[in-house]
C-alpha cells in the first residue's frame, strides 16, 4: 500500500486520486495513518465482504473445513456425482 503525508495529498490530490485506482493510498499526518483512499472498486468489495460477513459468512478456513467435510461425507455416501463431471467436462488449453 502506497503511503503518503497529509500535505504532500492536499498538494497533489489528482496524482494520487490517479494512484488510489491501482491501489489503496494511506494518508499519514504527524507519522500516523489516518485515512486511507480506496477506488470505487475497491470500496465496492469491501463493502461486499462486510454485508457477507454480516449474513454469516463463515470464513476461508472454515468454508475450506466445511466442503472438505462435505466431500468426505459425499464420497462415504457413494455420491460421486462432482468427481465425474469434472473428469468429464472439457479442459480449457490455456
Amino acid at each position: 500500500m502506497k503511503t503518503v503525508a497529509a500535505t504532500e495529498m492536499k498538494n497533489r490530490f489528482g496524482r494520487y486520486l490517479d494512484d488510489s485506482r491501482a491501489g489503496p493510498v494511506a494518508i499519514e499526518k504527524n507519522g500516523r495513518t489516518v485515512a486511507v483512499m480506496l477506488s470505487m472498486e475497491d470500496e465496492y468489495g469491501a463493502g461486499r465482504a462486510r454485508e457477507a460477513e454480516k449474513g454469516g459468512y463463515l470464513g476461508v478456513a472454515e468454508s475450506a473445513a466445511f466442503v472438505m467435510k462435505r466431500g468426505l461425507a459425499n464420497i462415504r455416501g457413494g455420491h460421486q456425482r462432482f468427481t465425474e463431471e469434472v473428469k468429464s467436462s472439457p479442459r480449457r488449453r490455456r
